[in-house]
């Protein structure tokens, strides 16, 4: 199946997207310390 040039930049959007979302839990991890 060819890969096109929407199909490209559909990809990096989510992927990207993604990246973004992991990393704002990441961050968001880090960032609150554990209430016990």
């Amino acid at each position: 199946e060819p890969f096109g040039r929407t199909q490209a930049i559909a990809f990096a959007l989510i992927w990207a997207a993604l990246a973004m979302y992991s990393w704002s839990m990441f961050k968001g991890r880090q960032a609150v310390p554990a209430a016990r």
